[in-house]
């Protein structure tokens, strides 16, 4: 309906975090801020490096499980936003097979896959609602208590935000590192 008055219109969209950094630059050009854009974009990417670098020392990699919601149970797979986001803050998703960007998944395959940790967004639980749901007790991240909340806005829009999601990923894969 835009364009039919005559309004250019540009659509941007992301699945990575390398994508966010190349729209923003996109965006710069588009709006003649290349100046701040750029600026910006370099900022985050030495987030992301910085990130990289410290997870890197790491021999450990941790297997991560993230709720997309829970009825039913979704995950999010390769392609994903919240795969990079694993990936690249040193983790290992256990969605990473399923074939999808987001994907129903079992609690039997679930408990079979026993992640390290499990992570959900904010928006609909917190942590002490995964572990008090039935069959959630023979998980090892509940067992350990690494079941933890994070910001949906974080992880799901492809904004620069996203970079803070990242770190915040990393601190709860690797506490040890942060």
């Amino acid at each position: 309906q835009l364009e039919e008055l005559g309004i250019k219109v540009v659509t941007l969209d992301a699945e990575t975090i390398d994508q966010v950094l190349a729209n923003i630059r996109t965006a710069g050009i588009i709006t003649d801020a290349v100046s701040a854009a750029e600026e910006l974009a370099n900022s985050l990417e030495q987030r992301v490096k910085a990130v990289k670098e410290k997870v890197a020392v790491s021999s450990r990699m941790p297997t991560v499980f993230f709720e997309v919601w829970d009825e039913p149970l979704m995950t999010a797979g390769p392609g994903s936003f919240i795969d990079d986001l694993i990936v690249t803050a040193g983790g290992i998703n256990v969605a990473a097979d399923v074939g999808q960007r987001f994907a129903e998944f079992s609690l039997e395959v679930l408990l079979e896959r026993n992640p390290d940790f499990y992570i959900i967004n904010d928006h609909a639980h917190q942590p002490q609602d995964i572990k008090e749901r039935p069959g959630y007790g023979g998980l090892k991240a509940v067992q350990k208590d690494q079941v933890y909340a994070i910001t949906d806005d974080l992880v799901t829009l492809p904004g620069p935000r996203i970079i803070d999601g990242l770190e915040e990923m990393a601190k709860i894969i690797h506490p040890e590192l942060f």
